[in-house]
Parts: C-alpha cells; sequence; structure tokens
C-alpha cells in the first residue's frame, strides 16, 4: 500500500474510511452550539443597520452591517435575512461603483425588509413576499440602470 499522503496522515487514514454521516452530524451540533453567538451578532448589526439609514453621511455603516447581516445569517438559520441584506449591500456597491449615492426611496425599504426578516418566521409566506417583492424592487433597478 502506497504511504498516507499528508491530509491521511493528519486524519489517521484514508477519506473514504471516514463515518462522513457522524462527521456532518457533529459539523451541525457545533453549528447549532454557535447560534446564540450568531444571533447575538446578528442583533448588533441590524441595530447598526437601523440606526444608519435614512443618514446619508452614514453610507458605509450601513454597507457594513448589510454585508455583516449576509454572512452571517445563512449559518443562523435566517437565510431570508441574508438574501435581503445581500440586496442592500449590492445596490449600496452598485451607487459606490457608479460614484453616486444610494437613493433612500430604494434603502429605506430594503432596511425596513431586513429589519422585518428578523421578526417574521422565515417560513412566514409575509416573509416570502417581502424577499420577492425585494428581489423584484433591485431587479427593476437593474434593468433600469439606476
Amino acid at each position: 500500500m502506497a504511504a498516507f499522503n499528508e491530509l491521511q496522515h493528519k486524519i489517521g487514514g484514508p477519506a473514504s474510511a471516514l463515518d462522513k454521516d457522524a462527521l456532518i452530524a457533529a459539523a451541525e451540533e457545533e453549528r447549532e452550539a454557535l447560534i446564540p453567538e450568531l444571533e447575538h451578532a446578528l442583533a448588533d448589526a441590524r441595530r447598526r443597520l437601523v440606526s444608519a439609514s435614512g443618514d446619508e453621511t452614514r453610507g458605509d455603516e450601513l454597507f457594513i452591517a448589510a454585508n455583516e447581516i449576509r454572512q452571517l445569517a445563512a449559518c443562523a438559520n435566517r437565510p431570508s435575512a441574508g438574501r435581503l441584506a445581500h440586496f442592500l449591500a449590492s445596490y449600496l456597491t452598485h451607487c459606490a461603483d457608479k460614484g453616486e449615492a444610494a437613493g433612500a426611496h430604494v434603502t429605506a425599504p430594503l432596511v425596513g425588509a431586513v429589519d422585518q426578516s428578523f421578526i417574521v418566521k422565515e417560513h412566514d409566506p409575509i416573509l416570502k413576499a417581502i424577499v420577492d417583492e425585494s428581489a423584484r424592487l433591485i431587479q427593476h433597478l437593474s434593468a433600469a440602470g439606476d
């Protein structure tokens, strides 16, 4: 038999010999243990997002908070919050790339949608409608070049 490669040496043998179901279950347990910490970080980012909303001088803070929510939401079982924050961060990036100020007519409803995503249960049809309407708004803006 050929000598173990470096990875096989670290894991104690070939990957095919590992109990993949046990590894997945252990990873899920670890993720579940982190959810309270993730929820705390999301609540902080949500507060900063809402606080920066409507203040044109705090666009960077709005982007940072939206981006943090986008990155953390999926791990905390909040995919809708992540998707909505993605729409907001993408819009802010688009505006910055064009050298234009982000319009409150777009940021305010998107911030409101992100905020509501923390109140409404993940599988609620209302939240799905909020995500779908936000997606249409972003698609419309992309098509219009706004």
